[in-house]
């Protein structure tokens, strides 16, 4: 009842965090713990292994572990404008590392670790495997935020720091520099472009 309770607070979701206890002082979080350990050593009656996987009880730990940091992540695009750039020291209200998590997914992208199906899932939500195109659509976030707010010309004239401690001016300079050694993708160049930037010298864009 408490863990049905608990799925429909949190839209579906029975990944109960270890220490998570209910209103009432119930240790909900121990007892998922114990239902999966009762399934790992067979001794989880079979009326109430389907009645858990009813609610889509997650059996392994680490699936377990993972689909919570999921959730969390989905949570976080959702109060951050659809955004699944999570900074790699961030942490949630609870305390879990989730700037951290993030990190992990993209080392396993890297090394060929991270399964297709995870990677869909998080590619629906926008997230971006490649650390190399994460760091550069992130810095490309922060140029749209600042452009929104100061205009594209503020940037040219004057060099600016993100609270991330990014500064813009001179990333947009290495992007021109990359743009010149033919190293910038068509599709980047263009992005930029749309935002008011001149890629070119003296004023001149290259196309």
């Amino acid at each position: 009842g408490l863990l049905c309770q608990y799925r429909e607070e949190k839209g579906g979701d029975c990944l109960v965090p270890q220490g998570y206890e209910t209103e009432e002082g119930v240790k909900l979080g121990e007892w998922v713990i114990e239902q999966r350990q009762a399934y790992s050593r067979g001794k989880l009656n079979e009326q109430r292994k389907k009645r858990l996987e009813k609610l889509g009880f997650v059996w392994g730990i680490l699936d377990a572990s993972w689909e919570e940091k999921f959730g969390l992540l989905c949570q976080y695009r959702q109060e951050n404008g659809g955004s699944c750039f999570v900074p790699q020291g961030y942490e949630t209200n609870e305390g879990v590392k989730l700037g951290l998590w993030v990190y992990t997914q993209r080392q396993a992208f890297s090394k060929g670790k991270l399964s297709f199906e995870r990677r869909k899932r998080l590619e629906e939500l926008g997230f971006v495997c490649d650390p190399l195109d994460a760091s550069w659509e992130e810095n490309f976030r922060l140029l749209c935020q600042y452009c929104d707010e100061k205009g594209s010309d503020c940037l040219e004239t004057q060099g600016y720091q993100t609270q991330e401690g990014l500064r813009l001016r001179l990333w947009v300079g290495t992007q021109r520099k990359a743009h010149l050694k033919r190293k910038l993708s068509e599709e980047r160049r263009k992005r930029l472009e749309d935002l008011g930037f001149v890629m070119g010298l003296n004023g001149r864009s290259l196309r």
